[in-house]
């Protein structure tokens, strides 16, 4: 921010500082003139004096005998009195070789003083006192010699220079008067100049102040400050306005993945389509990172609705970078003026609000305000500090759900699913706090719990049994999980070859080579990489061709949905044909009946999971489900496999 206190300190330091060149300029100009034209002064009374001492010894060939002594001196003194009006002398003598003063006259002649009127112009009283003084007569000796060149006497002579010294100050005046106007122009110009460009850097900083520097859209206090007006012009029974927080879904997801040259495009593309939307007389802002406010006038809660609605279209068109095109979607939380607040701080508050409801759910959608949706926002605080707790203190349990061999019903292994207790002693799923743990980027240190529990749990199963464990998109965007995963299997003594790794189709939306580089390595270390909740979302045979995946998980919905549905069966019967076509293993979730169980196995399912086979349990609680596949193949003479102890149970 421009500050004024140091602009008046600058304005002040450079006025003292002409002022001070000024008043030196003044004085030593003063300073200056006066010894130059006094030396001058000086010079032109020896030189004046050396021509009447060279006429004297030509005109007077009785000089050397009046210096010898002898000669007509009146007759000489008179003749050099009549000269030295002319040579403007006031006082002169002659001086023999031997120091003797042979003639001596002080002319009785009004001096010429310098005007101290004209002197005071240049230098006041000094000035004045100086003429007062004799300033303007000189003083000077020059030796007389005769036609051989030897010297026979001196003339010493006091000659008045005040007809000289005058024009010579005058002179010096005019020069002093035009070297000080010259620097007063220059520094009234130096000044014009640093005001208009310290005026031009006030409204630069100004304007960057309240304008945000990559978008060029207003910064938040200048955006509060305009709408505020707007408000204030504002009819309450009349007027209606909508305003809406807007907030990129998973934008670090493209900042981690593309760079931030991307991520600074994908805003600039944001704040040009919305600015288009609000027209001249909207107002849209920059309110920080990837969140940016809305606000129109309109005349009804239809209108806002289809704005609303034209927002989320307008971002959903891919971004252009380079050769790629940039996937966006938001979460819009709107207010309307008056019905949802009338101060542009409620207003403000209660937009994000429903904008963070509108993100919970999952994003890419409008929600619009809701009284109820304070209290939910109260208990998601709630949630956010016993899931921070919960990661801070291991606060986690795992419980394992059966996956069962779908031809004779033989266990395969289990799915891991992680739970937070809550505080009245149940267990809250992960569906209701996973996204929220995505959104405080606290996504690493439940997976890497997730993932350690997981594995150390499966190291005491028989070795034939497998684990499969979720990983979420964000546990991608640090490029740490390889290590990760390969420091877990070390530390719990897991063969890579017994876990899973359920990843979802969001995964793989942006066709990513980072993303691509870390599932084969996951692959080479012999992790297993299963697509689960196939069917759903954004599902493209893309994926089954742009990676080798090891296994499908065909999604609960249409389990569900095949007994009463001849559509979801037509879609199951297509999945699994595909899937044998391809030769990748499918794995069927959901699965609660036993007619659900016979018709996947008469379609060659591999696998299946539901509560016909088991609920999710903790790991003290599975040991019997263990210790009964291990009976039933030693029954049906298979290769018997050793049981160890099974987290606290003997098997």
């Amino acid at each position: 921010m421009f500050n004024l206190d140091n602009h008046r300190k600058i304005g002040l330091s450079a006025l003292f500082v002409f002022a001070s060149l000024f008043a030196m300029v003044f004085v030593g100009g003063n300073i200056v003139a006066t010894q130059s034209i006094s030396h001058f002064l000086k010079k032109s009374a020896i030189s004046r004096g050396q021509e009447w001492a060279r006429h004297i010894a030509l005109d007077f060939p009785q000089l050397a005998d009046a210096f010898a002594g002898g000669g007509n001196i009146p007759l000489l003194k008179d003749h050099l009195r009549r000269e030295a009006r002319y040579y403007n002398v006031t006082d002169f003598s002659l001086i023999g070789t031997n120091g003797k003063v042979i003639i001596h006259d002080r002319l009785k002649v009004e001096v010429k003083r310098p005007s101290p009127k004209a002197l005071k112009r240049v230098y006041a009283d000094a000035a004045g006192r100086r003429a007062e003084s004799g300033g303007a007569e000189k003083d000077a000796t020059v030796a007389i010699h005769n036609g051989r060149g030897k010297t026979i006497g001196y003339l010493q002579v006091r000659m008045d220079m005040s007809s000289l010294h005058e024009s010579l100050s005058r002179s010096a005046q005019r020069i002093l008067l035009i070297s000080l106007g010259a620097i007063l122009v220059m520094g009234l110009a130096a000044w014009l100049a640093y005001f208009q460009i310290s005026s031009d850097a006030r409204r630069k900083i100004s304007r960057l102040a309240g304008e945000d520097h990559l978008t060029g859209l207003p910064k938040r206090q200048n955006f509060i400050n305009k709408f505020a007006k707007k408000l204030a012009s504002m009819d309450e029974e009349h007027d209606m306005l909508v305003y809406m927080h807007v907030d990129l879904d998973d934008f670090t997801k493209i900042t981690s993945t593309y760079g931030f040259d991307a991520a600074d495009e994908v805003l600039r593309a944001v704040a040009r389509r919305l600015r288009g939307l609000a027209g001249s007389e909207g107002l849209v802002c920059r309110l920080d990172g990837d969140e940016f406010a809305f606000v129109m006038e309109v005349d009804s809660p239809a209108s806002a609705l289809r704005i609303g609605e034209l927002i989320l279209k307008t971002l959903r068109k891919p971004v252009f970078w380079q050769d790629r095109l940039l996937q966006v979607t938001a979460s819009v939380g709107a207010v309307t003026y008056p019905h949802d607040g009338l101060t542009e701080t409620r207003l403000e508050r209660r937009a994000a609000l429903v904008r963070w409801a509108a993100s919970s759910e999952g994003g890419n959608r409008l929600r619009f305000y809701d009284p109820r949706m304070e209290e939910q926002h109260r208990e998601n605080d709630k949630l956010e500090k016993l899931l921070k707790d919960a990661v801070c203190n291991d606060g986690f349990e795992m419980h394992f759900q059966p996956l069962v061999n779908l031809a004779d019903e033989s266990l395969y292994g289990f799915e891991s699913l992680i739970r937070m207790p809550d505080p009245q002693g149940g267990m809250i799923p992960p569906d209701s706090f996973i996204n929220m743990a995505e959104r405080l980027h606290l996504m690493d240190d439940v997976g890497a719990f997730a993932l350690r529990e997981g594995c150390k749990a499966a190291a005491d199963w028989p070795e034939h049994l497998k684990v499969a464990v979720n990983l979420s998109p964000t546990q991608f965007q640090s490029g740490t999980l390889v290590d990760l995963v390969r420091r877990t299997l070390d530390e719990t003594g897991l063969c890579a070859q017994r876990l899973e790794v359920e990843v979802t189709e969001n995964l793989m939306l942006d066709d990513s080579p980072f993303i691509h580089e870390q599932l084969r390595a996951l692959q080479k270390m012999g992790v297993r990489i299963v697509l689960d909740d196939f069917g759903t979302g954004y599902s493209s045979l893309n994926y089954l061709w742009q990676f080798p995946f090891d296994k499908l998980k065909i999604d609960r919905a249409f389990v569900s949905a095949m007994e009463t549905s001849e559509q979801a069966r037509s879609i199951l019967r297509a999945m699994l044909v595909m899937a044998r076509a391809l030769e990748i293993p499918v794995v069927a979730e959901g699965i609660e009946t036993r007619e659900q169980a016979d018709w996947l196995r008469k379609l060659r399912c591999e696998t299946g999971q539901g509560y016909l086979f088991g609920k999710p349990a903790p790991a003290t609680d599975i040991a019997a489900l263990v210790l009964e596949d291990w009976r039933r193949r030693e029954l049906a003479g298979r290769e018997a496999i050793p049981l160890r102890m099974i987290s606290g149970g003997n098997a």
